[in-house]
């Protein structure tokens, strides 16, 4: 995986051997590490989260309501971002037949500058039998209250006695 701090990004790499090698030296992963002059990194928070792929007749509720997503970039660029910049979005596909509360994992993307995102990420959603919500039920409201009233109320409070 990638980490990163407020100067570099550190990558790990298998060593991966070619049919008929034999590594000697016991050393299995390689450590690439790439220092920047003008990167930081910063904790964003986006409300900017969605789903792909809802099974047919479910529905889904997202429990996750905002993501702290932690970004790295140039200063200027990261200094740019905001919640809007930052998408967050679940794949329900493998949750065809599921019901009930799932941690999914999800897909952070960044639509504005270089900026890359560190971690990884995770909506809580319920998932429940049944297509869209119904409208609610209309209750008396206050449409009946103003039939109820007196016709002519307001005429009668001005004028000449």
């Amino acid at each position: 995986g990638t980490t990163a701090s407020e100067n570099y990004t550190t990558t790990n790499y298998l060593i991966i051997l070619p049919d008929g090698c034999t590594n000697v030296s016991g050393v299995t992963r390689a450590a690439l590490r790439i220092r920047f002059k003008d990167m930081t990194s910063a904790t964003i928070s986006t409300e900017n989260i969605s789903w792909l792929n809802l099974p047919e007749g479910k529905r889904v509720e997202l429990l996750t309501d905002s993501l702290a997503v932690k970004v790295f970039g140039t200063e200027a660029d990261v200094a740019a971002l905001t919640g809007e910049d930052i998408a967050v979005t679940v794949d329900l596909d493998d949750y065809s037949a599921a019901s009930g509360t799932y941690t999914i994992p999800a897909e952070v993307t960044v639509n504005k500058g270089d900026v890359g995102i560190s971690g990884l990420y995770q909506i809580q959603v319920t998932i429940r039998e049944g297509g869209e919500e119904p409208p609610p039920e209309e209750e008396a409201g206050p449409e009946d209250v103003e039939a109820a009233a007196p016709a002519g109320e307001d005429a009668q409070t001005g004028g000449t006695p």
